[in-house]
């Protein structure tokens, strides 16, 4: 059991540390439960899901059934082919890092 509120997110363009677009998700709390080691383990799936989600809303360009949730933005801030070409890169990149040579 768990609630949304466990995990976190903080996602940069130009991230300090790394020097580029990063992603970190982190379980909210101190010692946590290990969701985001959880979260880690299962991208490509997570990947996947997102694609197909935003691929298959009836929607025309963005609603919160499949790109976003209102307590955090609003329609107008929104762009679904846009995440459609985020989400379909971070799953190709990551499916080809999984890749052995």
């Amino acid at each position: 059991m768990c609630d949304a509120r466990d995990i976190n997110v903080h996602a940069g363009y130009r991230d300090a540390e790394t020097g580029a677009p990063t992603v970190y998700v982190y379980d909210n709390f101190v010692g946590g439960i290990g969701l985001s080691e959880k979260v880690a383990g299962l991208l490509p799936d997570i990947f996947a899901m997102a694609c197909r989600l935003v691929a298959d809303c009836r929607c025309e360009s963005g609603c919160p059934s499949c790109i976003y949730t209102s307590s955090y933005m609003s329609e107008g801030d929104v762009d679904k082919r846009a995440t459609r070409v985020l989400l379909e890169r971070l799953r190709d990149t990551h499916l080809q890092a999984q890749i052995p040579s």
